[in-house]
């Protein structure tokens, strides 16, 4: 039989689509597959459709919104009778065609009735299109449909909106494109509304061309599917780059256009459905909490808003934010905004207030913001606000767009403030006004995108903008020192000996007083869990607060907080003698007491009491559930090549480590600890998985060969290219007087930390501490290493070490 000639073409359209775009991407190729396989449609049904026959386009492919990927809806709507023949001739080619096709055979009364219960079989139906056949079916159903649209669909749009909101309570870089937030869904939502009107015969002043968001998300979703070979809608970081190139834009330029795009979403549903901004209780829009439910204090006014006499717009949108968003429609408002967002007099105190108090509204502060953004008052007052709004993060470990970490941050910064079961709200408590806090969470990343240092340019914008803001020279002063030192406290706590006094001298003199380093740890802590996901791990958090409290220590000199964590330690381990616990905090290396509990003191001393010290025989692992995976401590006498012994039998039985610990005893019993998943999936490691592993680092020494060909057998059979850009090794002008310091950057992969180690072991290097951090895919390891005991000197053998350890891990 010989395939039907239109539905080839359909397909060598298709192919050829994915090779290389045609039309703009968006609408203009969706319809140009859309009529194509109409075309295909048509013929196949040609012979076989009949009176009370009608093949009926729904969902995306009724809408005309096909893209290379999407499934094809199609209804074969009928007045009676057997259409076996009709069944094969149109859907069995589809099928063959390898296209994924969701069908359905009904008569007018079963699509009504399945439409009369089930809401995406309504919502599909809104928007069918006869493709070939009985056009008075499609008339009559389209009549009938009227019965089920009595009720509003507003009700179940925005329950709807809620959910994508309650999965992305902030908007995210890794969005879904179709089901996500402020997504197609949500623009197919509004024409579904505007559908009904249309058929119950309801009048209406919307504009019926299509938002250029929405092209603009099909064009990038398109993107998604050439680059990928299928129906991806998830703007993943692994396709990004593959998808701008088939736009034949920059992936800088696409991400901005995504991010643009789905701010437009969400703004377009928030003025339609004022009800999505601020729900009571949980308020569902970005990052709602029910500490935002006061604003500084005050319990919310449903008062109508009216506009006083030259009322300053900032005051105004305050009193928006405390309102239900369905009051802002009052003309007078936003008359009023408008004409007063292009007055820039001097700001009251009351205006610093009110800039104060919006930043901590959350949701309804932020919807107001964006009516100050659309009306121009942003643009002309903060002008500086432009270069982060919907600016794109590309690292794969930034959740966020800039303005949206921005918000975020603040938000952080003020639950962890507030928060009386987190004992940093009491750091935050003695740091004084929230004030200073919210100023320094929404300035901090306010210089990105400006071609310079962005802590420097921040920095700066966030001094003259306070000061022109009238803004005390204090507080000015305060939040442009932690925005230049914002990453100050996270980069050292992660990647620097916390032992050396110098490096706890650095951070004080940058910080200059204790009040600047509370302001900072919280910012820090705050910055951290808006960047993303598993950006603060539990033993992160453990060292940053070892920073903190080492350089606290420095302004006023008190040993209480150290006698307080020792007798924590001793209190924590009843079968030890406090000598037994003193004697082994004091052998550790400073940062040890610091960066552990006394849960985790206890446990540590368990591990080494069966082994023999004194014969350098033995070696304990154990496990602990974490709240991310699994941490594990590896207790053993110490010896040259541990690590990577470690390392290796880790990655060959599929473990990746996501964070180390690294601690020698002054006995020589090594205490390592890392942070560790499956490779794969993520998830924890079975305990038979781990007898194999402890079976394996036992004998180790003996079986190392045989350990590299699995490792080696591993990454070839789960890909062993490592993912991002070049390999960077470097040695940091801040170092130590006792170590060289060598930091390592480079894609991840399988067995990469073994390799990084090997490299470092073949230039005879001893590691003393090891901070490995692995953020989505990306490696930011520090090792502090010797050469024969001692620091190398020398800066030719330093530059020689560094580049012969960066061609290894290249080659």
């Amino acid at each position: 039989m010989t395939a039907p000639r239109l539905l080839g073409e359909f397909s060598e359209l298709r192919a050829s689509v994915q090779r290389q775009r045609i039309g703009d991407g968006g609408w203009d190729t969706c319809r140009r597959l859309t009529a194509a396989l109409n075309a295909a449609v048509t013929e196949l049904a040609s012979g076989v459709v009949r009176d009370g026959v009608a093949v009926v386009a729904v969902g995306g492919y009724g809408r005309g919104e096909l893209c290379l990927f999407s499934d094809v809806d199609v209804m074969l709507l009928h007045s009676g009778g057997d259409l076996g023949q009709m069944t094969g001739a149109v859907l069995y080619p589809l099928w063959d065609a390898n296209l994924k096709v969701g069908h359905s055979v009904r008569t007018v009364e079963e699509a009504v009735e399945v439409a009369q219960t089930d809401f995406d079989t309504l919502t599909s139906l809104l928007t069918m299109r006869l493709i070939v056949g009985d056009g008075v079916l499609v008339d009559e159903l389209e009549t009938a449909l009227t019965r089920c649209l009595k009720s509003p669909l507003t009700p179940e749009l925005v329950a709807r909106e809620v959910e994508r909101r309650d999965v992305d309570p902030y908007p995210v870089m890794s969005a879904d494109l179709k089901e996500g937030r402020g997504g197609l869904r949500t623009f197919q939502s509004v024409v579904w509304e505007r559908r009904r009107a249309e058929l119950l015969g309801i009048s209406h002043d919307e504009n019926s061309e299509p938002h250029a968001a929405y092209g603009q998300l099909l064009a990038a979703r398109n993107a998604l599917h050439a680059a990928t070979g299928r129906a991806v809608d998830r703007f993943h970081v692994d396709v990004r780059s593959s998808a701008a190139q088939w736009l034949g834009v920059d992936v800088e330029d696409l991400a901005s256009t995504v991010c643009a795009a789905l701010h437009d979403g969400d703004r377009l549903v928030e003025r339609r459905w004022p009800e999505l901004v601020g729900q009571q209780p949980g308020e569902s829009s970005w990052g709602g909490r029910s500490i935002f439910s006061k604003i500084r204090g005050r319990r919310i006014s449903r008062a109508r808003i009216e506009v006083g006499p030259e009322e300053p717009a900032l005051r105004l949108a305050l009193r928006l934010a405390a309102v239900q968003p369905a009051q802002w429609r009052d003309g007078p408002v936003e008359t009023y905004l408008q004409r007063a967002s292009w007055h820039k007099q001097p700001w009251t105190q009351d205006d610093r207030d009110a800039f104060v108090d919006l930043l901590q509204s959350g949701a309804r502060g932020r919807a107001a913001w964006a009516l100050l953004e659309e009306l121009g008052w942003v643009a002309n007052h903060l002008p500086e606000w432009e270069a982060v709004r919907n600016r794109p993060q590309l690292a794969p470990f930034h959740d966020h767009p800039v303005d949206v970490h921005l918000w975020r941050t603040v938000d952080e910064i003020i639950s962890l403030s507030a928060d009386p079961t987190d004992d940093r709200s009491g750091i935050a408590a003695e740091a004084g006004s929230l004030d200073q806090l919210v100023l320094a969470a929404f300035f901090h990343d306010l210089g990105k995108g400006r071609g310079r240092d962005h802590s420097e340019v921040g920095a700066e914008i966030a001094r003259e903008t306070l000061t022109r803001f009238g803004f005390d020279e204090r507080l000015v002063h305060l939040v442009a020192t932690v925005t230049r030192h914002h990453l100050l406290l996270s980069e050292t706590a992660v990647r620097r000996d916390l032992g050396d006094p110098g490096v706890i001298d650095e951070i004080a003199i940058a910080v200059k007083d204790l009040h600047t380093l509370q302001v900072l740890y919280l910012l820090s802590i705050a910055d951290a869990v808006a960047t993303g996901s598993g950006m603060l791990t539990a033993w992160k958090a453990s060292l940053l607060r070892t920073a903190y409290s080492r350089v606290a220590a420095t302004f006023h000199d008190d040993p209480a907080t150290y006698q307080t964590d020792v007798d924590a330690a001793i209190a924590a381990a009843p079968g030890r003698t406090p000598q037994e616990v003193v004697g082994h905090i004091e052998a550790m290396d400073p940062t040890y007491l610091f960066a552990n509990t006394p849960e985790e003191i206890a446990w540590h001393l368990d591990l080494v009491a069966v082994l023999d010290v004194e014969n350098a025989v033995g070696q304990q692992l154990a496990v602990r559930d974490a709240a991310h995976g699994s941490t594990v401590a590896v207790v053993a006498n110490d010896r040259t090549g541990l690590l990577g012994d470690i390392a290796t039998v880790f990655a060959v039985h599929g473990i990746s480590i996501l964070g180390a610990r690294l601690f020698t005893r002054a006995d020589g019993v090594a205490f390592d600890l890392f942070d560790v998943e499956d490779d794969r999936t993520h998830a924890a490691i079975d305990d038979d998985r781990w007898d194999r592993v402890r079976r394996d680092l036992a004998g180790s020494d003996e079986d190392a060969t045989e350990l590299r060909a699995s490792l080696e057998a591993r990454a070839a059979a789960y890909g062993g290219r490592a993912v991002g850009g070049d390999v960077s090794v470097r040695t940091p002008t801040a170092t130590t007087m006792r170590h060289n310091v060598i930091e390592v950057r480079c894609g991840d992969r399988i067995g990469r930390l073994s390799e990084i180690v090997a490299a470092l072991y073949s230039e005879e290097l001893d590691i003393s501490v090891a901070k490995l951090d692995t953020r989505a895919g990306h490696v930011l390891d520090t090792f502090y290493v010797t050469r024969a005991g001692r620091r190398i000197d020398n800066s030719a053998e330093i530059l020689r070490t560094v580049t012969s350890i960066r061609n290894a891990l290249r080659e």
